[in-house]
């Protein structure tokens, strides 16, 4: 069988990171490098990794604020078809 297209298009179209308990930069870096922001979901390693501390490390990691939010909500709300705001409510 030939594929009409290279093997790494096929992963990026169907396979999606995370970098549970791993808050470094530069793996987030090159997991976006690897799998294109589409395909990368902010998450934590609860109970081994507390919210907090992976929520401190994507807020001021490196890049855009309109780089991290695909990988912060928008990702995970598309591949799981949530239609729905993701989080906890804003109270004013």
């Amino acid at each position: 069988m030939i594929l009409a297209e290279p093997p790494s298009f096929y992963i990026r179209c169907n396979i999606a990171v995370t970098r549970a308990g791993v808050c470094s930069d530069i793996s987030l870096w090159y997991a976006l490098d690897a799998m294109g922001k589409d395909q990368a979901m902010f998450s934590a390693d609860y109970p081994f990794e507390p919210l907090d501390a992976a929520t401190r490390f994507i807020q001021p990691a490196r890049g855009s604020e309109a780089e991290r939010i695909p990988e912060a909500s928008e990702n995970a709300k598309r591949m799981m078809r949530i239609d729905r705001p993701i989080g906890r409510a804003v109270q004013s």
